[in-house]
């Protein structure tokens, strides 16, 4: 069976945080999601930990129905923009949706970027059409809110190929984070890696 190492780094804009990353994982499944609550302060931070709590009580749930949820727990509030992947660990086989600009990418042999929806949750959902692809052996998952910069190259931090999961998403969080957002960041290393 393949091995995970993930790692999680969030800078907030003020003292509350609308950012939420999350992952939870058992030996043979891995759930992922990053929601960006709109907006920033007391008032976002409340609806991320709102959204925290419905998905840790409901997260065996198929992947549409968990975000149908989450969608009816920020009914007629600002609204989140957000991430969700289901990894199965064994396989590498990921199922996907992202609603918003919240950004996935898989940067190996066959680096590639997720096709968000668009939409917001809790306001205009976009009908939802699981997306799949496949992480292979030595692959770098990363999932980042807008606080990030956009666009940036894997060259740029080449220097933290191999260091562990945690390390990268500290490390492009401080290289990245573009300052008047909240700001956050999942790095998943999936498979065999050498140092």
């Amino acid at each position: 069976m393949n091995k995970i190492d993930y790692g999680i780094a969030v800078r907030s804009l003020q003292l509350e945080c609308g950012d939420m990353p999350l992952v939870l994982n058992d030996e043979n499944q891995c759930l992922l999601v990053l929601l960006d609550v709109l907006g920033h302060g007391e008032a976002a931070g409340e609806l991320a930990q709102r959204a925290k709590k419905y998905i840790q009580e409901h997260k065996s749930l198929e992947l549409e129905k968990l975000i149908s949820g989450v969608d009816g727990v920020l009914r007629d509030t600002r609204g989140a923009v957000g991430a969700f992947i289901r990894l199965d660990v064994a396989t590498g086989m990921v199922r996907y949706e992202s609603i918003g600009n919240v950004t996935m990418r898989i940067i190996g042999a066959e680096s590639s970027v997720f096709v968000p929806s668009g939409g917001v949750i809790g306001y205009s959902m976009p009908v939802l059409e699981q997306k799949y692809s496949r992480l292979q052996s030595g692959d770098i998952l990363l999932m980042y809110s807008d606080g990030i910069r956009a666009g940036f190259s894997s060259y740029e931090w080449a220097d933290l190929w191999l260091q562990s999961a945690q390390d990268i998403a500290q490390g492009l969080l401080e290289r990245f984070c573009i300052g008047d957002d909240d700001a956050s960041v999942i790095a998943l290393k999936y498979g065999t890696f050498f140092r």
